[in-house]
């Protein structure tokens, strides 16, 4: 197995997180509509980009932590 560099963890994350928020946003949009929560679109927005921030972040950390281990152990 060839190892990942940094740059395409990275872009993998991206890719993977950006699919997440989509699913996220809609998800919320309808988890609060049908239970009765008003928020605006900005809201809903700014929920779920920070959400995706966390997400992104973890994701690469945790990328990064387990080839560090494969590596480590040879």
């Amino acid at each position: 197995m060839t190892s990942q560099t940094r740059r395409m963890s990275l872009v993998e994350s991206i890719a993977n997180t950006g699919a997440g928020f989509l699913v996220s946003l809609v998800l919320q949009i309808s988890l609060f509509y049908f239970m009765s929560i008003e928020t605006t679109t900005s809201q809903n927005l700014l929920m779920s980009g920070v959400f995706t921030v966390a997400s992104l972040v973890r994701g690469y950390l945790m990328r990064r932590l387990f080839l560090h281990w494969e590596e480590v152990r040879g």
